[in-house]
Formats: C-alpha cells, structure tokens, sequence
C-alpha cells in the first residue's frame, strides 16, 4: 500500500522528488511525510539539518525528536539521511551510520533507529552501541544495495508505517550508564531523596527473597557499593528490615526474571538498598526493580525510587 496519497501537497511533493535529481526536493518530500506521523501533539517533533550530537559539526538531513516530559528533555529518536535519485546506497549508508555513532555516544544511548532515502525511496534500520554497522528492520540483502530499497509509492510501502509504529510503542531510547546503579555515585544518584531513609536495619540484607537471583548490598573500603550473590540458604526476611512496605507486592511483581522468555512484557519487584555514600548511620532505601523485555532489543532494567525517579540499563549490562 502506498503511503503517498493519490491528491494533495504530497503527492505533488512526490512527483517533485521522483522527477528532480536535486536532494532538496527529495529532503522536502520525507520532510512534509514525517509530519504527518510525528506532531508535537505525541511528544515529538521533525526538525532539519540537527546535529547528532552538542560539539558535532556534522548535521543529520532529518530528525526525529522525543521528548520526555517527565524530565523536560529531547532525545534523538531516528535519524533521516535524504539523497537525490542519484545518490548511491553507500554513500547514504555510511552518513546515517556515522550520525547514529555520534549521536549514541552523546546521549549514551544503547540504540536508535536511522532511515535513509534516496529520491522517493527509503530503507529502515535499527543502531546498536554495540555494533559498528546498521542492521535493516526488513529483508536480508546486504547493505549498499539500491534494489533494498522500497519506494514510498509502491505496495510495499506500508512497512514504513508499521515501522513508525513500532517505533513509537517502544517508548523512550534506553541509555547506556557508564556504570552499573549497584555502584556508589550512580546509586547515590537514584536514592538521594532524603524523604525514603526511614528504614530499620538488622543485618546485611537486601533484595526481597522472592526475586531470583538475589543480591546482597555490600560496602568496601575499595569500591564503594558492589552488588554480591546472596551466600546459599541464607533467605532474607524484609518483613523485620524494612516492616510493611513490600508486603502488598503481588506474584507478578516479584517474578521478575520469569520475564526473560517472554518476546515483549514488564515486571518488577521491591527492592532496599544500604546507603552508606554518606557516611554517618546506616540508612535503608527503598527502589522498585522492573524488567521489560523488548523484540528487537536489549532488555531493559529500570531502577525506580519513591521519587519516581528511575535510572535505566540493558539486562545485558546489569
């Protein structure tokens, strides 16, 4: 199905494109199409010739942008490189790949998504922080190739929508931290709020027993806070550390790691944590662990306090 209507500005847009081998008209054409799927009435905008990242002087043709309202922030959603009908696949593809680069190492974002264009025709790909090349969302022909591509008034088409689509139920882009929140300064960061130190302590006790693997928050002289297995048979009873606040959690709260073998779904489980980044008595802090498994992604772990406030990782780095 074609995404170009049959009458109207975009449709004349298209034939501009499809007729002329100049890359603005071509720019013009994605331009006009993108803002009929990303408004600022969901919280996101499309915006010219933006630099993937604040020092860069590189500038991406497109892009799209998310905003995040809990934290009044942007962040960088997909990356649009637009060609003239003459332009090569290559050339296009090494431009979006750089982009996604800069962009992922300012943002410190584990991915996002890029679509490049040449005149009317698009091809859609996923970066990764872990890999140095675009992998396409559709088809299993080799980069570079001109025949991958899809024209945007062609039956194929539609892929393009259910793209953006997916794209947008995916919700934010998940940041890559430069540390674990087990460690002391990105711990100290989530757990700061002095309104949720009001915890009793007995012993070196941590997460609920009910979440499998269970870890033990200990403090070292060498590294601060470290996260370590909880030694065999020693079961924590939180009901005597932190009294009655995780007792309402219900089954698929405390399941957590049973959402590993799930293609998409969310679960999560209370956890406490010793702070002691400030010295003094030892306080307990309360944050909510959550997992959500992803399609075409890293799983995400989401560490939330009382606050709301949440720091976010892959699993694979948690």
């Amino acid at each position: 199905m074609s995404i170009v209507p049959s009458t109207g500005i975009l449709r004349k847009l298209y034939e501009n494109a499809w007729t002329q081998d100049i890359e603005y008209s071509s720019s013009a054409f994605w331009q006009a199409y993108l803002q009929t799927q990303f408004y600022p009435g969901n919280n996101h905008a499309v915006v010219c010739e933006y630099a993937p990242g604040e020092e860069s002087r590189r500038r991406i043709d497109i892009t799209v942008l998310q905003y995040d309202s809990s934290n009044h922030t942007l962040m960088r959603l997909i990356l649009i490189e637009a060609k003239r009908p003459g332009g090569t696949a290559a050339e296009v593809e090494r431009q979006a790949r750089r982009g996604a680069r800069i962009a992922m190492e300012n943002e410190h974002l584990s991915g996002l998504y890029a679509i490049t264009t040449i005149g009317t025709a698009f091809r859609t790909w996923v970066a990764d922080h872990q890999s140095p090349e675009l992998s396409p969302l559709h088809g299993e022909r080799p980069r570079g190739e001109r025949a991958a591509y899809t024209d945007a008034d062609s039956a194929e088409a539609f892929t393009l929508e259910a793209d953006i689509q997916f794209i947008k139920g995916e919700d934010t882009p998940l940041r890559v931290a430069p540390t674990v929140p087990s460690q002391r300064h990105l711990l100290h960061q989530l757990t700061s709020s002095p309104s949720i130190s009001g915890y009793a302590t007995t012993s070196q006790q941590a997460i609920t027993a009910s979440v499998t693997p269970t870890y033990m928050h200990t403090t070292t002289p060498e590294q601060g806070h470290s996260m370590e297995p909880n030694p065999p048979g020693e079961d924590m009873d939180l009901d005597a550390a932190a009294g009655p606040s995780t007792s309402g959690a219900s089954e698929g709260e405390q399941a957590v790691d049973q959402a590993s073998d799930q293609s998409m779904g969310e679960q999560s489980a209370p956890m406490e944590y010793q702070d002691s980044a400030s010295g003094g008595d030892t306080k307990w802090i309360q944050v909510t662990l959550r997992r959500k498994t992803h399609m075409t992604r890293k799983d995400e772990i989401l560490f939330t306090n009382t606050k709301s406030k949440t720091v976010n990782t892959t699993a694979e780095e948690w």
